[in-house]
């Protein structure tokens, strides 16, 4: 089961999302291309006890959430010419983020992780 995580003062998604964007901008990349981005923001997301498993969370965490707007970005599965998702060589999805117009562009608007299942 899981719950409903509260760290809106921590403003840990908005950061997060900061730092990938100046650091890939709208560049498609796998979660291991922005995990030290998240290992630095998100540590309520990433409490498992070993690297490899804060990687795993990580990879959940972006899937769970694509299409999730946050702030200025959207955060979306990054797709290939002929509109399929992308993946790298040994098949990781890719994902992106985009600048969306927030008053021309309907959608799930998360300043925080308040929004966000978190399992135990």
């Amino acid at each position: 089961m899981g719950r409903r995580l509260c760290a809106d003062t921590a403003g840990e998604l908005a950061e997060f999302v900061k730092r990938w964007w100046a650091r890939h901008g709208d560049r498609p990349v796998v979660s291991g291309e922005v995990f030290d981005q998240a290992r630095d923001c998100l540590e309520s997301v990433l409490t498992a006890e070993t690297e490899d498993g804060k990687r795993k969370q990580l990879g959940r965490f972006l899937k769970r959430n694509r299409d999730r707007v946050v702030g200025t970005h959207r955060l979306r599965a990054a797709v290939d010419g002929d509109g399929n998702i992308s993946t790298d060589h040994a098949g990781r999805q890719r994902y992106r983020l985009e600048l969306v117009d927030q008053a021309a562009s309907p959608g799930t608007v998360c300043n925080d992780l308040s929004d966000f299942e978190h399992p135990l």
